[in-house]
Parts: C-alpha cells; sequence; structure tokens
C-alpha cells in the first residue's frame, strides 16, 4: 500500500501502533476519492446480496484477506467453545490486537461470524498483528497451484486432529454443509457464466479463470488420493480465505487466523465509505501479516474489509477503427511489445487509474493521432512514472477517451441490472442470478467516481484551455504532480 513504511522499517515500529495514535497514511492524489487495498475473490463479488464474503483467484497484484461467512446467525453461539480456544491460542503464539477484537454474529444480513472493534482506531493504524507462526503456508507442489498446494496442506493439518498447531483455528472452519452452493467451487458444470455475469467485465474474468482453474485444482487433490468432497472443501477454504504477501520474489498464498473473519463489503452506500479496514499485503510470511485501519473505526463497529473492484472494458478495435493504417501499425506494435493485449483489453478499477496503473498511459497512446505522437507516448505503457510531462491538450484527449469507456461501461452494467429474472430455474440458479445482478450493482459506484473524476478534469481543462494565462498555470499546479502525474494517474 502506498504511503505505508516496508516491512523491514514497518516491525521496528510496530509497538507505538497498539493502543497509541498513530499518523495518518501519506495523503494521495490518486484520480479517485478512496483507497483500494486489494484484490477480491469472486465470491467476494458474489457475496454482497447475501451478506458474506468468499473467493477467487484472482492473483495479478493484490489480494484481500476475505471469508467465507455462510453460517447461521447462532455460529457464535454453537461455537463459543471453539471461538474461545481460538483467541487463547491466538495470544499464546504472540498476535497483537487480539484484546481489541471481539466475535460475535455480524450485523449484515446473513453475515454470520463477525469481528467487532472493542476500542476506537484512528486511520493508519494497526487493528493486529499475526506472527509467522500462526500463519498457514505450504511447500509448493510440483506442477500445481499455489490453491492446490496450500489446500493439501490445510487437509494434512485437519488429519492431525488435535495434534496439529492450526487445529483451535481449523474447528472454527465451516463444515462442508455449511459453504454456499453458490461458491464457485459447487457451481453446476453447464454454468452459461458469460450469461450469468454479463454487465460484470472484472466478474465474468474472474470467474471463468476460477471455473477453468478450479478444474485443474480439484483433478490435482483427486490424483493425490483425497476424496473430491474434501478437495472441494479445502479449494473453497482456501479461495475465500487465503491471501496474498507479496515479498520481492513470487507471491506467497496463506491462511491467517483471525484476519479472515472480517467481512468483506462493497465501496459506498449512498455515498458513504463502508470499509475501514485493509491488509498490508507487501513483505514475506516470515515478517506476519497486519490488518490496518484505512479510516476512523469506533469501538463496538463491525471491521469491514473492501473487497472487489471493477473491471472496464475497451474495445481496441473499435477505437483503432478510423486511424490511419500506419497509426493503427505503430499502435499496435506499442501495445505487443508491452503486453496489453489488443483484444478484450481489461482495465481494473481503481487500482488502473493510480500511478503504476495502464488506464491513462493506454488511454493517450490511444488517442495519438500521428506516429510522431504514437512514438513519444509508446515507452511510458512500462513505466511506474512517466518521464515526460504529458501538455495539458493531450491529457485532455485522452480523458475525452477514458469519460466514453466508462459512459459505454455504465450503460452495459445498467441494461443488465434491469434484465428480469428467469422464473423456472433451480434455487441455486436463481440465487447466482440474483446475486450477480448485486455484484454489478455494487461495482457501479467505482465506474461512477472515476467517471466524475474524469468529467471534471475535462470540463476544467477546456475551461482553462481557453483562458490561458494565469489560471491556466493554477490549473496545471493543481492537477500535475511530477512524480504522480495528472490527478495521480501516472
Amino acid at each position: 500500500m502506498q504511503g505505508l513504511p516496508v516491512p523491514s522499517q514497518r516491525w521496528l515500529r510496530q509497538q507505538n501502533h497498539f493502543g497509541k495514535s498513530s499518523a495518518p497514511l501519506q495523503a494521495r492524489r490518486w484520480a479517485v476519492t478512496f483507497v483500494y487495498t486489494g484484490r477480491g475473490h469472486l465470491l467476494g463479488c458474489l457475496a454482497p446480496l447475501a451478506g458474506f464474503s468468499a473467493g477467487c483467484l484472482c492473483r495479478v497484484h493484490k489480494r484481500n484477506l476475505q471469508k467465507l461467512s455462510s453460517c447461521k446467525s447462532s455460529f457464535v453461539s454453537q461455537k463459543f467453545e471453539q471461538l474461545a480456544e481460538l483467541r487463547s491460542w491466538l495470544k499464546s503464539i504472540g498476535t497483537q490486537g487480539v484484546e481489541d477484537i471481539r466475535f460475535d454474529a455480524s450485523t449484515k444480513a446473513g453475515g454470520g461470524l463477525a469481528a467487532f472493534a472493542t476500542r476506537d482506531f484512528k486511520p493508519g493504524e494497526v487493528v493486529c498483528f499475526v506472527p509467522e507462526q500462526g500463519i498457514l503456508t505450504c511447500d509448493r507442489q510440483e506442477d500445481w497451484p499455489q490453491e492446490a498446494s496450500l489446500a493439501k496442506a490445510l487437509l494434512h493439518e485437519k488429519d492431525l486432529g488435535s495434534k496439529s498447531l492450526f487445529a483451535p483455528y481449523i474447528r472454527c472452519l465451516p463444515t462442508l454443509e455449511e459453504l454456499p452452493s453458490i461458491h464457485p467451487y459447487f457451481w453446476p458444470a453447464d454454468l452459461n457464466i458469460d450469461d450469468l455475469l454479463a454487465g460484470s467485465a472484472h466478474g465474468r474474468r474472474v470467474a471463468n479463470e476460477i471455473f477453468a482453474e478450479g478444474l485443474h485444482n480439484v483433478s490435482c487433490l483427486v490424483k493425490a488420493g483425497i476424496s473430491e468432497d474434501q478437495a472441494r472443501w479445502a479449494l473453497a477454504i482456501v479461495d475465500s480465505r487465503a491471501f496474498t504477501f507479496q515479498p520481492d520474489s513470487d507471491e506467497q498464498l496463506a491462511l491467517v487466523p483471525l484476519v479472515d473473519i472480517l467481512n468483506t463489503t462493497t465501496l459506498f452506500e449512498d455515498g458513504v465509505q463502508l470499509w475501514q479496514c485493509s491488509f498490508e499485503p507487501h513483505g514475506a510470511v516470515k515478517e506476519g501479516a497486519l490488518l490496518l485501519a484505512e479510516g476512523p473505526v469506533k469501538a463496538g463497529e463491525e471491521l469491514l474489509n473492501l473487497f472487489e473492484l471493477c473491471g472496464l472494458e475497451v474495445d481496441v478495435p473499435a477505437v483503432l477503427a478510423d486511424d490511419p493504417p500506419d497509426v493503427k501499425s505503430a499502435k499496435l506494435a506499442a501495445l505487443s511489445q508491452a503486453d496489453i493485449p489488443y483484444e478484450n483489453l481489461l482495465i481494473e478499477l481503481p487500482t488502473d487509474a493510480q500511478i503504476g496503473g495502464n488506464m491513462m498511459p493506454v488511454a493517450r497512446l490511444l488517442s495519438c493521432q500521428t506516429e510522431e505522437e504514437v512514438a513519444e507516448f509508446a515507452d511510458s505503457l512500462t513505466l511506474t512514472v512517466p518521464n515526460l510531462q504529458v501538455d495539458l491538450s493531450r491529457e485532455l484527449k485522452a480523458r475525452r477517451l477514458v469519460v466514453q469507456w466508462l459512459q459505454k461501461a455504465l450503460e452495459d452494467s445498467i441494461a443488465a441490472s434491469a434484465k428480469p429474472l428467469p422464473e423456472t430455474e433451480s434455487p441455486q440458479m436463481m440465487e447466482l442470478r440474483r446475486t450477480a445482478q448485486k455484484l454489478i450493482a455494487n461495482e457501479r459506484p467505482v465506474l461512477e467516481l472515476e467517471l466524475l473524476a474524469s468529467e471534471r478534469f475535462c470540463a476544467g481543462a477546456e475551461a482553462v484551455l481557453e483562458a490561458g494565462g494565469e489560471v491556466l498555470k493554477t490549473f496545471v499546479s493543481e492537477h500535475w504532480d511530477d512524480e504522480t502525474g495528472w490527478m495521480g494517474a501516472g
């Protein structure tokens, strides 16, 4: 997460966060007005209607912790002893912040078990820290995906019973019967994902990915002598709860007790930010797992973690349709050189609208009108921080293109939400369709906020370009940063 110290420095000051005021997160110059800290799991995308969170196999940048709160509201009372044992175990291994969190039934409909703050937290303050000893990892099996390897490790610990270090954690996990039927690992084989998630580009991509990878993951475990039911249970747990640590080398998938109890939520409701916590992914497992307060938290509030982002599809062939052949060829060559797909280009918001994201670099390239302009902007596609200042008139052309993309995405989203639900399908399919429509509606604020930011920029840029003089200079000074570019978008 930007604005936070790197792990090696972070731990030196860690004790100062607990029970004390913490410096607010470093200000960010981002194109949208919210903080995004990770990538959600797919059932986390599908879960808002039912009030539980769950998972997907998105692993490109950051991955949010999620939980399968498929449990009934009586879960807490039914597993009181197990939860008490879990708390004792967490404290015994050196977990910090356990006393600042209590377990109870979620305030969200169908939310199951949830975590609540027992004291106030300020933005940037540590909510809890789980040491390496309490993090369940795996040795990567040769030719196996990380998810299958971690699921096998979970089943191994489960088979050890009370002899497992993680026994208190495993006893609190939902059983196979408690897992929701709408989890992707339990989807019917003939499910039409493109139809189910029409209107959500991100949802379609993730769902197709997990559906295909899920078959491979189950096959790996079954070939290793594990029953299909146990394989699907373990994979669903991993998929819905695991999150990714991002050390300097390869990403590492892991299960972390306590932090995965947080329910997840959507970005906003009626303009109000709904989440207050985020997992800090930068660092190795040996440095432990850190959960931070993104916003102010009052004692008694349910702790919520942000899930999900939104996909913005860009029809590159349509954008290039009117370009002269030489300009079109130059743009395609630049996209290819940067490993950006010509077809089915998916921009993920809000991350790709921030510094290091590809939304504005791609928009600048595609809005070029000559080969010379293409050559000028091609290199910036692969840079974290651009090495050239894009003049305001050129940036305005790129932003206008982004506005067109966002308007089209919103039109598709609204049309998908308005589509009537069939009345002759199975209960599972009806539930899937309802949750898919809710997902599409929950993604819409991301598109709307980015559209609002882009439209405001365009309106302001048009006005100051016409006025010129000091008005133009003031606008540039307010919206341009030498490190983060226009509006912090790179």
